[in-house]
């Protein structure tokens, strides 16, 4: 049945009296049906919306604004909404075909609820940064078309003793009555293993408030928590999710992607090539690297990019930011430094024929940098 999921949130909340959650569910149901074309039975639901039909009127319309916190009065969170979100996510194949998974029990959630059964509402992010697990929530409220609440943790954490777990709490009522994508980002921030002993007590209520929250959020939202490092969340945490996705750098695929796709009017570079010199940078910073490129091609009035091009600004920025990369050592010579590096990224395919190219030198000094101390 079309639409069951909603109607059956809908019936749910009404005989507990939550007029909360009945007028969040209705709202949702009112946007599925403009979506679908069925924009006279929308606007029905709409004014009764708006009417004094619900009991509660003022309380489900105060239900729709941001929690707070109540010291500071920072809104607990940031909305995004679905048809804001442009920019496209490029994951690795295996995290792609678990996401598809994820995505299609939500999208057949009146199916599962023909069963009884609902789709499953929670999803842990961890990896490096600059590799996409905000833009992956984002792209998610996207596809589902689902408002993204992003929890700024600035407000969320306060000094006040009891005051986060409270705050906790506002944003999964928030999510509660109203159907979204709820994004916690650095989420060991209020995560942390409960054994360390650096830590207040007040860190285990915390964290205790937050697993009694996630285990009583009921689907129809969505729970995504990322963090850069999985190490410190406790134990207890990783139990509450049904899929972990671990977001790393982008495989030689994904880099090809986000090279084309960063530098679609542009041409002279050997999009393979680039692709194996970026191992092991972030998604992030290939976007970068490929628009400070772009800018100075646009500024020099050409369309035409050179491989060295991209070299002076991969090894002047691109390459010491990013932690995963090994440094190239100070001292000596720079040119022999940095063949070096390029050649032991594929010996088989940075030949030195390639590497003359690229460096804009003969094969014979191509030779004489990197016999120099014996390769």
């Amino acid at each position: 049945m079309k639409y069951g999921f909603e109607i059956i949130k809908i019936i749910d909340a009404s005989l507990k009296l939550d007029t909360n959650r009945v007028a969040g569910y209705a709202r949702k149901l009112s946007e599925e049906l403009e979506h679908e074309g069925e924009g006279k039975i929308a606007e029905k639901i709409t004014k009764l919306l708006s009417s004094d039909s619900i009991g509660a009127t003022r309380a489900s319309s105060s239900s729709m604004r941001l929690p707070f916190d109540q010291e500071s009065k920072y809104n607990l969170g940031g909305v995004i909404q679905p048809f804001d979100i442009q920019e496209r996510v490029k994951l690795n194949s295996d995290v792609q075909k678990n996401l598809d998974k994820f995505v299609q029990f939500y999208k057949s959630k009146d199916k599962l609820a023909g069963e009884g059964l609902e789709p499953p509402n929670t999803m842990l992010l961890y990896g490096p940064p600059g590799c996409g697990k905000t833009l992956l929530a984002k792209n998610l409220s996207s596809i589902l078309n689902m408002p993204l609440i992003i929890v700024r943790l600035d407000s969320l954490i306060s000094s006040f003793l009891g005051s986060t777990a409270k705050n906790i709490r506002s944003v999964f009522e928030y999510a509660h009555n109203n159907p979204c994508i709820l994004f916690f980002d650095e989420f060991d921030a209020v995560a942390k293993v409960r054994d360390d002993k650096q830590e207040l007590g007040e860190l285990k209520r915390v964290v205790n408030s937050l697993l009694q929250n996630i285990d009583f959020m009921e689907s129809g939202s969505i729970l995504i928590a990322a963090t850069n490092h999985e190490q410190l969340l406790d134990p207890a945490v990783w139990r509450r999710f049904f899929l972990k996705l671990h977001i790393t750098y982008p495989d030689f695929t994904s880099r090809k992607y986000l090279i084309n796709d960063a530098l679609r009017d542009f041409k002279g570079f050997d999009v393979d090539l680039l692709a194996r010199v970026f191992s092991g940078l972030s998604g992030d910073s290939i976007k970068k690297l490929c628009m400070n490129v772009k800018r100075e091609a646009v500024l020099n009035d050409t369309r035409v990019i050179k491989t060295h091009t991209f070299l002076n600004f991969f090894f002047d920025e691109a390459f010491y930011t990013d932690a995963t990369q090994k440094e190239l050592e100070i001292s000596g010579n720079l040119l022999e430094n940095r063949v070096k590096y390029i050649r032991g990224l594929d010996p088989k395919y940075f030949t030195y024929s390639i590497l003359s190219q690229m460096f804009d030198v003969s094969n014979a000094t191509i030779s004489r940098l990197l016999n120099n101390k014996g390769e």
